[in-house]
């Protein structure tokens, strides 16, 4: 049997899943503006967007990025992202000015605002959340506390659709829970597997012939055959 205060969550974990689903969300939200235009408009709107994207969050203007929004078959919303955790903290750390991006007509001004204010409080709780300190109980408390600040704004900004499992952690107090008991959870992050399977990856699909015929190059094989 499992006991519940075994099952500590991966602080990283969370910081890469929530920065998906706040760059999803705003960008469906861009979307549905983007469907009263007509489609050669949209066409046009969409290429910028990328390119903006891949010029200031991804990359720069001198070797821009390349990455693309997933879109959905309908093309009227965003597909599930899946982003590695240093790409998807890369977006959430930059994602001001995309936000600027999408709602630069002065009508925007609320929402342009209300997005500013939930990325800064949600940016300060996940400070909170990657310490590497011990916690006392009054930080605890302060934890808390800031996590109910961007709960309640996300919820208010964008509802029931805004919620996934780790967001209800945060709102409900589950981190709390486990901050109480283990007085940090940053030391119980798992991040640092993930990393080696992506060096595996790498290495499985840049350095071998993946199942192929053809002669490996001296040493990739002993170097992958050391990781697994």
């Amino acid at each position: 049997m499992l006991l519940l205060e075994f099952c500590i969550p991966c602080i990283l974990h969370m910081e890469n899943r929530i920065g998906e689903k706040i760059l999803k969300t705003l960008l469906n939200e861009y979307l549905i503006d983007l469907q009263k235009m007509k489609k050669d408009e949209q066409d046009a709107s969409l290429m910028a967007l990328v390119d903006f994207i891949n010029r200031n969050i991804t990359g720069d203007e001198k070797v821009p990025g390349q990455w693309e929004i997933p879109l959905g078959e309908d093309k009227k919303t965003v597909d599930e992202i899946a982003m590695s955790h240093s790409l998807s903290r890369l977006f959430v750390e930059n994602m001001d000015c995309l936000v600027g991006e999408l709602f630069s007509l002065e009508s925007q001004c609320e929402s342009r605002n209300a997005w500013l204010t939930v990325l800064k409080e949600y940016r300060s709780f996940m400070e909170l959340a990657r310490s590497r300190e011990e916690f006392s109980d009054d930080d605890i408390d302060a934890f808390q506390k800031q996590a109910d600040t961007f709960f309640a704004l996300w919820v208010d900004l964008n509802g029931y659709k805004g919620i996934t499992n780790y967001i209800h952690m945060i709102g409900a107090g589950h981190l709390t829970y486990y901050l109480r008991i283990y007085r940090n959870l940053y030391r119980y992050s798992q991040q640092g597997w993930e990393a080696l399977n992506q060096k595996i990856k790498l290495i499985f699909f840049f350095h071998t012939q993946r199942g192929g015929n053809i002669k490996v190059k001296e040493g990739d094989e002993k170097k992958t055959r050391n990781y697994i």
